[in-house]
């Protein structure tokens, strides 16, 4: 889609990229900027193999010329990168940018803006962005990445063209972790599988505790219905003790029930496959009707996690109600 906007020359002033993190993005928005800018390679030339750059092979990119050197190395002054400040993108970050894109690019042909996280952004920040899509500046981009559209406002959203990052493929993640870590086939293939399409998600697993926190929580899980109250309430105050892995608790909570509604009909596609005898021994002291129930748990659960409820005694009901459905 990108290199078709780029070889007819009808490029959107804005795009919003939408997808998982840990699908391409920013990646993406990044070697697009190259793009159109490229000072060697030309339309319909595609990407380069000695680039460096993968995952994009359609884009015309060098990779070696002035421009995309900087680009690449985040050095180009037209190729501007807005973060959050904080929690969120504040109206004074977009008052700033707004005056830089009211100047004419130092040296791009077309100066790209990419706006990482945008469903940050506070009304003010969404309404002074909204002014600069409206009347967009010439020679100039937007990119927003998101995790989803309906964290941004309709009226944005409707001034942007869509572009939708779909999980990426096991086995792409599969190959991609063994050339980047020194990593075991089945041990690539494990994350592949637990990262959801995350390439990201996968290398985080990896680089941290992350797998022994989570066979050391499947553990618990699969014997939650033999707990006592005060062991269940002695592990919702273990998981609220870490904060950071609230989110993969939840997650892997709800891939171990997730599994277990599954394992009967579909064997084949656990998540959790290398737990597949503990999988199914815990599949048949359940019904399909308490496991959903479970789900729908887990579901309102997360949700309040957005707010400001109290986390362990969220976790404790929790862990109340998935040992005794």
């Amino acid at each position: 889609m990108l290199a078709a906007l780029l070889g007819n020359d009808k490029i959107p002033h804005a795009l919003v990229f939408t997808g998982l993190e840990g699908t391409g993005k920013i990646a993406a928005a990044t070697t697009f900027a190259m793009a159109c800018n490229c000072m060697a390679a030309k339309p319909g030339d595609g990407n380069d193999p000695d680039s460096g750059l993968q995952g994009a092979a359609a884009l015309p990119v060098c990779g070696r010329c002035r421009a995309c050197r900087k680009i690449k190395s985040a050095n180009h002054p037209d190729i501007l990168h807005l973060k959050p400040s904080g929690d969120s993108i504040k109206v004074k970050q977009i008052r700033e940018l707004l005056a830089t894109i009211a100047l004419r690019p130092f040296e791009a042909k077309i100066r790209v803006v990419i706006l990482q996280e945008a469903h940050t952004l506070n009304p003010s920040a969404g309404n002074a962005l909204l002014k600069a899509l409206e009347e967009p500046p010439g020679n100039t981009v937007f990119i927003l990445t998101t995790g989803a559209l309906s964290g941004l406002m309709p009226t944005i959203v409707s001034r942007c063209q869509h572009v939708r990052f779909r999980p990426v493929d096991r086995e792409v993640i599969a190959r991609a972790l063994i050339d980047a870590r020194e990593i075991t086939p089945p041990d690539a293939v494990l994350a592949a599988r637990l990262s959801e399409g995350s390439f990201k998600r996968a290398l985080q697993m990896l680089d941290s505790d992350w797998m022994q926190y989570r066979r050391w929580l499947l553990e618990e899980i699969a014997v939650l219905s033999d707990r006592s109250p005060g062991v269940l309430l002695a592990l919702a105050a273990a998981l609220a003790g870490r904060k950071e892995r609230i989110a993969d608790a939840l997650a892997i909570l709800n891939s171990w029930f997730r599994d277990l509604l599954v394992c009967r009909y579909t064997p084949g596609r656990l998540i959790n496959q290398d737990f597949e005898t503990l999988v199914q021994a815990a599949a048949q002291k359940e019904t399909a009707e308490s496991l959903l129930k479970k789900l729908k748990a887990l579901d309102t659960v997360s949700s309040r996690f957005t707010g400001n409820a109290n986390i362990r005694l969220c976790l404790e009901t929790l862990l109340l109600k998935l040992a005794r459905v």
